[in-house]
């Protein structure tokens, strides 16, 4: 039996997708207003989902069918943001995720009923200071350490264990940083070295903006402090590496900052993939304690860009030719696709983790900055840290 397919802006059906293509570029033509590119609907090879083309030409990135509707909607969100934010610059989490939930209910996405639980546990997330758990996926790197493909010609790497935390509609555009924050405390909370001077829970993005101000008022990163008007609290304003580093320095944590900025003729950047290599071999840390004794593995890495943060969490190298894969966790990466690498079948894993694999033609940007942790700092190193210092890698 033929499968129905149904136009994404209304109920028009057909059995033939290129005619709901052409439906959708005669009927919606506002799809392609503002210079926009004709949305277009996809099936992908050996995949089972269709999938559709975002329409703005600033995205223009593969969702599926279920996701779309979603993801115009933070679309919708993020211009409302950059509409706003010079006016309403206090709007943070909580204002944020409110504005999502209204907007749910306007389009008649979401039952009055399921907005005041919603509503209801955004406000213990703020009020709590602890993270709802939502978008967490665990247990990603212990099954690829278990059921990756082994191979004579292949060395694969990964860190400790670590959590996937995925941006959620409230922090959506502009929360990376602290995902990345959230993920590193779940690898850094089941290390015995560090766990004394951790949280028994996990910080909420909120709970984490407050943390920062008091690193701040320790005397932490002055000069990133004023940049930032000394304030996070309840804004939307994106943190980096030197305010990752300020977290963790507080609370006499190691964490140090490497900056790559001299790329390749091509734009590549071999130096920073190699770093990557020896810092997973070992040959790039002092003190760093594993969670269990007989494990050398070591902590991820948080890797900044302009506009972007994201996790290191292994890497792989073909021993013949020396090219190299970096595993790269992404907040902006939904959780169901985490999930799906999480519980895939050891015949798929190639194919599920695909999203985590960056090549070095994938990362391109102008420069990029590392923040690794490296041990717990004596009372002199406290002091002295107070100055965040980045090191250029030559």
């Amino acid at each position: 039996m033929s499968e129905k397919w149904m136009c994404p802006f209304c109920n028009m059906k057909s059995n033939n997708m290129e005619y709901i293509n052409q439906h959708i570029q005669n009927f919606h033509p506002e799809t392609s207003e503002k210079g926009n590119q004709p949305c277009k609907m996809f099936k992908d090879d050996n995949k089972e989902e269709y999938s559709i083309l975002c329409p703005r030409n600033d995205c223009g990135i593969k969702v599926t069918l279920a996701e779309y509707e979603d993801h115009l909607l933070a679309h919708s969100l993020q211009e409302d943001d950059t509409q706003t934010f010079t006016m309403k610059p206090d709007e943070g989490y909580y204002k944020q995720g409110m504005r999502y939930l209204e907007k749910m209910v306007d389009t008649n996405r979401m039952p009055v009923g399921e907005f005041y639980i919603q509503r209801a546990q955004l406000l213990e997330c703020v009020n709590t200071g602890v993270d709802d758990k939502k978008t967490r996926t665990c247990g990603i790197i212990e099954h690829l350490s278990n059921s990756y493909p082994k191979n004579c010609h292949k060395e694969t790497i990964f860190s400790l264990p670590v959590d996937h935390f995925s941006s959620n509609f409230p922090d959506f555009g502009w929360g990376c940083g602290f995902r990345n924050i959230q993920m590193l405390l779940s690898c850094l909370m089941s290390c015995d070295q560090y766990k004394k001077v951790l949280f028994s829970y996990m910080p909420s993005i909120t709970e984490l903006q407050l943390h920062i101000e008091t690193a701040w008022k320790e005397g932490f990163d002055a000069e990133g402090a004023s940049q930032l008007g000394n304030c996070l609290h309840n804004t939307k304003k994106w943190i980096g590496a030197t305010e990752v580093a300020s977290f963790f320095l507080s609370r006499r944590i190691r964490c140090r900052l490497v900056d790559f900025s001299k790329a390749a003729n091509d734009g590549t950047h071999p130096k920073l993939f190699q770093w990557i290599l020896d810092y997973f071999k070992g040959s790039k840390t002092s003190n760093v304690q594993s969670s269990t004794s007989s494990s050398s593995a070591l902590p991820p890495l948080y890797l900044q860009h302009d506009g972007h943060s994201r996790l290191i969490v292994g890497i792989e190298q073909d021993i013949r030719s020396k090219s190299k894969n970096l595993f790269i966790f992404d907040p902006s990466v939904k959780s169901f696709k985490m999930k799906e690498i999480r519980y895939a079948e050891a015949h798929h894993i190639l194919q599920r983790t695909s999203i985590l694999r960056f090549s070095l033609s994938r990362l391109k940007a102008k420069q990029y900055q590392i923040a690794f942790i490296d041990g717990l700092a004596n009372d002199n190193e406290y002091q002295d840290s107070k100055v965040i210092k980045s090191f250029q890698e030559t």
